[in-house]
């Protein structure tokens, strides 16, 4: 008999609690009335009021909600990747929110990976939800933290906090970062040495080494690297680098990996791709005025800037456009030392009558070419 009514009591608490009990609930209440306890069986009291299991919406509020509102996927070894964490949005509010978009920023959000996204392009509707897939995927030592971030069109935004952490390995590259700086587009960067050493108590086994990242293919390893066998414990290899910038322009970034399966080590790779756009003719236009035809008129001064890394190649001026007979270079000092200034002195001698307008243009005969407008009027 004790061991039927801690059946009946157990079954009553669990349709309490899933919100089920019904009219069942009623009829199993009158069979745990007043007198009915049974012999050697304690009074048991069940509480119909017993609330559900904490629910989101009810503990959270209103409006779209994160759950968890922050992840900490531990510690994961670089170069691999840590179980997924999912993150739950529910919308508690009670008018369907504007579209779903989400993202990954903050300080780290290379470090971690959308798995899958369930949200992004959707509309929720009251108590409706969704979820994104996050994995932490560290490509560097140390501690990452990053942000998934939630937007509403129309609507506000949220954010989730996430964190992870990768731990140091014995086998470094040295220097961890690197940047190639700005390289004309369709040239290359010097190679740039990573020196990997092991600082373990063993050897590794045999070494691998591979560029990842969004402009992979912009960043080379030279194939004259002397890393490959396994390396020895207390012994480093290196690694030649380059940088061969590429079409889109702007900022590049890859990741340089090395490992032999049971470790990884890396190093942040970025540069710039640019045109001609460094090379610069000031000023960029001049108007030598009227001057007699026949006569000549003052001189002017133009300043070549020559980049960094350069020049590009030998400078050679010219001048074309619709009247270039009308002006001539009258010195140069052009080209310059890398990173330095030089200079074309140009004037003015009309042959006839009328506004007389040229180009000087500087080339550097690989295609990269810097212009100025160039004007005058014969009187």
């Amino acid at each position: 008999m004790q061991g039927e009514r801690r059946r009946e009591v157990l079954a009553l608490w669990v349709c309490v609690l899933i919100g089920a009990c019904g009219d069942a609930h009623e009829r199993d209440d009158s069979a745990v009335g007043e007198g009915d306890s049974g012999e050697g069986d304690s009074a048991v009291v069940i509480d119909s009021a017993t609330p559900p299991p904490p629910d989101v919406c009810a503990t959270d509020g209103s409006g779209l909600i994160a759950s968890p509102d922050s992840y900490d996927f531990g510690s994961t070894p670089g170069g691999t990747g840590s179980p997924t964490g999912t993150i739950t949005l529910r919308n508690c509010g009670t008018e369907t929110t504007g579209i779903v978009s989400t993202t990954l920023g903050g300080r780290d959000p290379v470090q971690f990976l959308m798995v899958t996204d369930g949200c992004s392009g959707l509309r929720l509707a009251p108590g409706e939800a969704c979820s994104v897939d996050i994995e932490h995927a560290p490509m560097m030592d140390g501690v990452h933290a990053a942000e998934l971030f939630v937007s509403l069109s129309p609507g506000g935004m949220l954010r989730v906090a996430l964190s992870g952490m990768a731990p140091t390995s014995d086998v470094r590259l040295s220097p961890s970062t690197q940047d190639f700086g700005s390289v004309r587009v369709g040239t290359s960067s010097g190679p740039v040495a990573f020196t990997l050493t092991n600082a373990g108590t063993t050897a590794t086994g045999a070494l691998t080494a591979r560029v990842g990242g969004i402009d992979a293919s912009e960043f080379v390893i030279d194939p004259s690297s002397t890393c490959g066998p396994p390396l020895a414990s207390g012994a480093s290899c290196r690694y030649l680098v380059g940088f061969h910038a590429a079409l889109p322009l702007g900022a590049k970034s890859a990741t340089l990996e090395v490992g032999d399966g049971s470790f990884s080590a890396f190093a942040a790779l970025s540069g710039t791709s640019v045109t001609c756009d460094v090379v610069l003719i000031t000023p960029a236009s001049h108007d030598f005025g009227s001057v007699a035809v026949g006569a000549s008129s003052t001189s002017v001064e133009l300043v070549v800037s020559v980049p960094s890394g350069g020049p590009l190649g030998p400078l050679i001026y010219s001048i074309g456009g619709a009247n270039p007979a009308d002006f001539s270079v009258l010195s140069s000092t052009c080209p310059g030392p890398s990173g330095d200034l030089c200079t074309i002195v140009v004037g003015f001698e009309p042959s006839t009558t009328g506004v007389r307008t040229a180009e000087l243009r500087m080339d550097s005969g690989s295609g990269c070419v810097a212009t100025a407008a160039l004007s005058g009027t014969g009187v």
